[in-house]
């Protein structure tokens, strides 16, 4: 049975995709269907469109749970569609990150 957790608390509970998810070929398929939701449902542009006044030169980004680095990717276009050299950067957990 689904239990509901609340969110008035802060959880230490590993996430699926840092505690393990099987296999590099699930893991990578579930970034890749996370980023087609995003992309689906416009979920990249309200941080977009905060970030991009944000991207003056020489400014720094670094992404935090960066998964397949999808994000980064959408800053980096938006960078440069505005002229501007950037540095960006993604940490994650997930041992598989930098090869999916």
């Amino acid at each position: 049975m689904f239990a509901l957790r609340t969110l008035a608390r802060r959880s230490y509970e590993p996430e699926i995709m840092d505690a393990g998810i099987g296999s590099f070929s699930f893991y990578d398929q579930s970034l890749n269907q996370i980023e087609k939701v995003n992309d689906w449902t416009l979920g990249y542009r309200p941080f977009l469109r905060w970030i991009a006044p944000q991207l003056t030169e020489g400014c720094a980004v670094l992404d935090v749970g960066f998964g397949r680095g999808a994000l980064l990717r959408k800053i980096w276009t938006v960078a440069r569609q505005g002229g501007i050299a950037r540095q960006l950067s993604g940490i994650d957990l997930g041992e598989w990150s930098m090869n999916a």
